[in-house]
C-alpha cells in the first residue's frame, strides 16, 4: 500500500488539536535536526502544523493526529443533537487501512 498517496488523496485522519508546531519552527529547531518532517495539515483555524515526522536513523516517529480513531472510536452521541456523533471521524476503508498499516510499521 502506498501510504503517502493514501494520505494525499483521502481524508483519513482526525485532526482534533487547538495548537501545533509550525513547519518553519520544526525545521528551525536544532533539537529536531535528526528528525524528518513527513507531513503537514491544517488545524480548525486553517493554520498549518506538523502532522507527522520520523527519526532519520532510528525507528521513531510521531503524529499530531489520531490514527487510531478510525478503527476504535465512533464519537459520543448527544441526544439533543438527534444522535449525531460528537466528532466527524472517517471510518472509510481507506481510513481503517491507514490506521492498520501505521500500527504495523
Amino acid at each position: 500500500i502506498d501510504m503517502v498517496s493514501l494520505l494525499k488523496d483521502n481524508a483519513v485522519t482526525l485532526n482534533n488539536h487547538g495548537s501545533g508546531v509550525k513547519p518553519e519552527d520544526f525545521t528551525a529547531s536544532s533539537k529536531l535536526d535528526e528528525f524528518d518532517l513527513l507531513s503537514t495539515n491544517e488545524d480548525r483555524q486553517g493554520l498549518e502544523f506538523v502532522s507527522s515526522f520520523e527519526h532519520s536513523k532510528f525507528p521513531i516517529y510521531g503524529t499530531q493526529y489520531h490514527p487510531e480513531k478510525s478503527n476504535f472510536e465512533y464519537g459520543s452521541t448527544d441526544p439533543s443533537k438527534n444522535d449525531v456523533p460528537y466528532e466527524n471521524i472517517s471510518h472509510s476503508i481507506e481510513a481503517v487501512r491507514y490506521s492498520f498499516e501505521l500500527a504495523t510499521l
